[in-house]
């Protein structure tokens, strides 16, 4: 299923029928967008290009560490600055360039807030501590909608993996075919489905 919009998504009875609802967070709840950091960083070392950086920065298991807390943002930070073939900004503004990628979906927070009214709401997300904070800081009205958030560099797990489901099931306080869960990645629906979720591919009209 591809959901056809936000303003009639509320109103189907699939959607009706749900006790807890299931979000991700990246290009679902919010688009973000990696190349954003890449194309900043790029222009602050004035000698790469995005898909250098990009290669540089995501190529490796960095980022999964990060994500999944087996490292902190410091140690992301320096482990990066030692493997990279570039310099990297100061701390602080490379966290910043790191962060700054999200904008706010129109119309998601008025859904979220409709389905709340139902049932439980859980946010399940691959994410590390920088992203969550900036989020917190930057759409404070977002994270208020959710009655919990499952993410990743706090459980220890990333999606696909089908234990962070499993979580989320917990988080909703009901059963799995009761769950109704948007991700805009195929593996990860599928993943959700294996462990009796229903989940759907999310795509933003």
């Amino acid at each position: 299923m591809v959901v056809p919009s936000v303003k009639t998504l509320t109103h189907t009875e699939e959607v009706k029928r749900m006790r807890a609802y299931l979000f991700d967070l990246g290009n679902v709840v919010a688009r973000f967008d990696h190349w954003i950091f890449c194309r900043r960083l790029a222009a602050v070392t004035g000698t790469l290009t995005p898909e250098a950086v990009h290669q540089s920065v995501f190529s490796g298991t960095l980022n999964e560490e990060f994500e999944i807390g087996r490292i902190s943002g410091e140690k992301f930070y320096a482990s990066l600055s030692s493997r990279v073939p570039f310099d990297l900004p100061p701390f602080d503004q490379f966290k910043g360039i790191w962060c700054d990628i999200f904008e706010e979906n129109p119309g998601m927070v008025d859904m979220i807030q409709t389905l709340r009214t139902r049932s439980r709401v859980v946010l399940v997300s691959n994410t590390n501590q920088w992203h969550i904070d900036f989020f917190r800081e930057r759409f404070p009205h977002i994270i208020a909608c959710f009655d919990a958030m499952i993410l990743s560099y706090e459980v220890g797990i990333r999606k696909p993996d089908p234990g962070i489901f499993r979580l989320a099931v917990e988080a909703a306080r009901t059963d799995p075919s009761h769950c109704l869960y948007f991700d805009d990645i195929q593996t990860h629906v599928m993943a959700a489905r294996q462990i009796g979720i229903r989940a759907v591919l999310f795509q933003y009209v």
